[in-house]
């Protein structure tokens, strides 16, 4: 299943750390990878948080993944789930 949208957030231990834009994400039984553009962030934790959380606005509802590692990459991140070979 793939899901786009246009507005998230990502908290490292509650605070708030980067708004997200233009996600994509790509899901399957086993495995989930997500794609944002990040903006307005708090470059400290972005670069220094090891765990986070994404919430994802997805119409009238937020859906929340906790306990994500995420890789910086410019003003985008990824964030990968799941083994990827089932």
């Amino acid at each position: 299943m793939k899901v786009a949208g246009k507005s998230g957030e990502l908290l490292c231990g509650g605070l708030h750390v980067a708004r997200l834009t233009d996600w994509d994400m790509d899901r399957s039984r086993h495995y989930c990878s997500l794609t944002a553009t990040v903006e307005d962030a708090n470059e400290f934790y972005l670069e220094h948080g090891e765990r986070f959380a994404v919430l994802l606005d997805m119409g009238e509802r937020q859906v929340e993944y906790r306990d994500v590692g995420i890789i910086l990459t410019g003003k985008t991140i990824t964030v990968r789930w799941g083994d990827g070979t089932q």
